[in-house]
């Protein structure tokens, strides 16, 4: 589930971290001396972590999203790439802040 397209808003104010998880293979013929794989988040509000075959590759948390990833690919192996991404607390703060006295 796509968090940002959320209409209900206990999704659109969750505070936390979403885990996006996809597996692939790469061919090994794909290579050509000197090309590299850079991974290109496009936006991300706050911060996401990648994981690559169960290696921390990085946490992007500036207005750059995209990270080589060429290192941590494995050629002609199923891959996993794992991306953490966590906003922040004030999400929570503004969701709890439109409930009824009771609620909160």
């Amino acid at each position: 589930m796509c968090y940002c397209c959320a209409v209900n808003d206990y999704f659109f104010n969750l505070s936390g971290t979403a885990v996006y998880r996809k597996t692939f293979k790469i061919p090994n013929d794909f290579f050509v001396t000197g090309q590299r794989i850079i991974l290109d988040l496009g936006q991300v509000e706050s911060l996401a972590e990648v994981v690559v075959n169960g290696k921390e590759r990085g946490v992007l948390w500036t207005l750059e999203k995209s990270v080589d990833i060429t290192d941590f690919i494995n050629t002609d192996k199923e891959n996993t790439l794992e991306i953490r991404v966590t906003n922040l607390w004030c999400n929570r703060l503004i969701g709890d802040a439109k409930l009824p006295q009771d609620k909160e």
